[in-house]
């Protein structure tokens, strides 16, 4: 390109990028912090056009502004979620709406949905318009898929509803199919079998009640994202076609079967996340992440106050900014492989925490030895629960399977074991992180030194022997 046209071209992309954030300013028109937002943004890709920074720089610099817009946006969302009844909540006898997500279980054995609301009938009569989102719970053990709207009797207990009965009002033909899938899939389990309950969770992301075991010692060694649906599980997928040369055809298989999968399992906010970016494969890693992000806040703006959804963006933005850099200063004190693996943990861990703090008073440590190790198991139980639901049970996969639960089940219980720590326990990782960078920046100046040092001995060796 011609160099006199270069910060056109500057101008031309920072501008493209900026007015790409007022999508999601536009459903907040009236909010006052966001509104201001956008010139300030403006300004500052304009300023940054003429070349003052890098892409990579623009990148950090767009990520860091992404994360100020989805601050405030998500209050916007937030506020449009809580739920707006013109009426006594006490008088309420049912509720109606749309199902956000599938309905799954709890620990104690209730189903449990969440309900976008559309209406809602007091014992007076009175049909009244309602908005906002409500968990719903009871003891009817129905599998509902997303999109089905339900009709639900009983009362509110502040804000969660209880329900006695329930009747669905309307359900379409990608719920009948979805629901058939569901049920079909976990007809090929054991359902007495808490490993294979275990692979059912992995495949189909549905929490259920007999393994409540599980569940809580990865909680409390800080690896419940392991079992919840995310990227890892979609690489699983998607490695079954690795060997495929042509790229074309490789990726148009992935993506049919993440298609499946994703269509099986419902669209859960850190699935979501995953398939954008696993469809969007075909660009840079950083275009990939903003990309995903808008695309997901226009289509499912309810994903982005839910808890999951956030802790997936902040550990992607953690392994792309973050942990190549750890990596590659580890990788001067340790092998590249467990470099990797020990800056991915730490680096997810160091802005994962600060959420976690504020969210329980605590975070997990334990979580950087269990987290990779437990990913792999996960792996394992999920691979060997695709091979039991197409070929059947077969006794060595079985085995092999419980054998994965076991080891997965003493990780988290002895990790589990290692206490909780707050912000100087915060601190004094950061410390050790930073400490280890700089003994990692020593020793690479050192080697510099001692490489230029031999350069200038063979010189002066050369020297004398042409004299």
């Amino acid at each position: 390109m011609d160099e006199r046209l270069q910060p056109v071209s500057n101008v031309v992309y920072s501008l493209t990028v900026a007015m790409l954030f007022i999508p999601v300013i536009v459903p907040a028109v009236g909010c006052f912090q966001l509104s201001v937002l956008v010139p300030a943004i403006l300004t500052v890709f304009i300023l940054a056009a003429p070349g003052g920074f890098s892409f990579k720089a623009r990148y950090i610099c767009i990520l860091f502004m992404l994360f100020c817009i989805s601050l405030q946006s998500m209050r916007v969302i937030e506020s449009r979620m809580e739920i707006q009844i013109p009426a006594d909540m006490k008088t309420v006898k049912y509720i109606e709406g749309t199902l956000a997500y599938d309905s799954s279980f709890s620990a104690k054995g209730s189903t449990l949905f969440t309900l976008r609301l559309s209406g809602i009938e007091n014992s007076y009569g009175n049909r009244f318009s309602a908005s906002g989102v409500v968990t719903v719970t009871g003891k009817d053990r129905s599998v509902m898929s997303a999109g089905t709207k339900i009709r639900f009797y009983g009362k509110f207990s502040g804000n969660l509803f209880y329900f006695s009965s329930l009747q669905v009002t309307e359900r379409n033909v990608i719920c009948r199919i979805r629901e058939y899938i569901i049920k079909r899939i976990q007809e090929r389990f054991d359902s007495n079998s808490e490993s294979q309950m275990l692979s059912i969770l992995l495949i189909l992301g549905r929490a259920d009640d007999r393994m409540p075991a599980i569940n809580e010692l990865a909680v409390n060694c800080g690896c419940i994202h392991v079992l919840a649906l995310s990227g890892m599980h979609l690489n699983v997928i998607t490695a079954m076609f690795g060997k495929i040369k042509k790229k074309k055809l490789r990726y148009f298989l992935s993506l049919a079967a993440v298609s499946v999968f994703c269509f099986a399992a419902g669209p859960r906010p850190s699935l979501v996340r995953a398939a954008l970016m696993n469809i969007l494969c075909f660009l840079p890693v950083e275009e990939r992440l903003l990309v995903s992000f808008f695309i997901q806040m226009i289509l499912f703006p309810h994903h982005m106050v839910n808890i999951g959804c956030i802790y997936a963006y902040v550990s992607v933005i953690a392994l792309v900014m973050l942990s190549p850099y750890l990596s590659a200063l580890f990788h001067s004190l340790i092998p590249a492989k467990p470099a990797a693996v020990i800056a991915s943990s730490v680096s997810v861990l160091i802005l994962n925490a600060p959420i976690q703090m504020i969210l329980q008073n605590k975070w997990f440590p334990s979580a950087i030895i269990a987290g990779p190790v437990a990913g792999l198991f996960a792996a394992l139980s999920m691979i060997s629960g695709f091979i039991l639901l197409f070929a059947g049970q077969i006794g060595f996969v079985i085995k092999a399977n419980d054998a994965v639960y076991m080891a997965m089940y003493t990780l988290f219980e002895r990790c589990s074991l290692i206490p909780a720590a707050g912000i100087t326990g915060f601190a004094v990782m950061l410390c050790s992180a930073l400490s280890l960078c700089a003994l990692s920046l020593a020793k690479k100046k050192h080697t510099r030194c001692s490489i230029s040092e031999k350069k200038e001995n063979l010189k002066n060796k050369a020297s004398v022997t042409v004299l």
